[in-house]
């Protein structure tokens, strides 16, 4: 039965079949093919998380971006005229 799964998971046509098949089948009977776990080009779900980093992989930039400077002194003298200060 993991065969069948496995072989119907490389054919674009029974991909979603094999996903939801290996996902009632008793767990021994499972697929192991890759194509089983990642989500169809096409679908909400490759829409949602194309480019999303997997969970445990992600890396933070190699450096720390400079942080922006605050408004010169003339925004803060308009900030201080308005209705929220009276």
């Amino acid at each position: 039965m993991s065969a069948l799964i496995d072989k119907m998971a490389q054919g674009q046509e029974l991909r979603s079949f094999a996903q939801r098949l290996n996902q009632v089948v008793p767990p021994e009977q499972r697929g192991a093919s890759p194509a089983l776990t990642a989500p169809q080009k096409g679908t909400a779900e490759y829409a949602a998380f194309a480019g999303v980093a997997e969970a445990g992989k992600m890396e933070g930039p190699a450096t720390t971006p400079e942080a922006r400077k605050s408004g010169s002194a003339k925004g803060a003298e308009k900030a201080k005229g308005t209705e929220q200060d009276k």
